[in-house]
């Protein structure tokens, strides 16, 4: 006889699971991006390419959109207008 809850806690742990994948893999990319953004004698807004390893390995998608909107999009080379 299997316990009550079986089913959903079995689910809660293979979700679980692949959202550790998912930040392992969101890591690593911003990582290698931010090893890169150094070799090519740019600067890393902020933090060194291993806190923003820890960063987006604890706060997922939204640090990664973060690193992405410092460093690769057209929106970090928009001058800012004097008033």
């Amino acid at each position: 006889m299997k316990p009550p809850l079986y089913g959903a806690r079995r689910s809660v742990f293979t979700c679980t699971v692949f959202m550790m994948f998912v930040h392992l893999v969101l890591a690593y990319g911003v990582y290698h991006e931010a090893e890169q953004v150094k070799k090519r004698e740019q600067k890393l807004w902020f933090l060194g390419s291993f806190f923003w390893f820890l960063l987006t390995l604890s706060g997922g998608i939204f640090a990664a959109a973060a690193f992405w909107l410092m460093h690769c999009s057209n929106l970090k080379d928009t001058p800012l207008k004097s008033r």
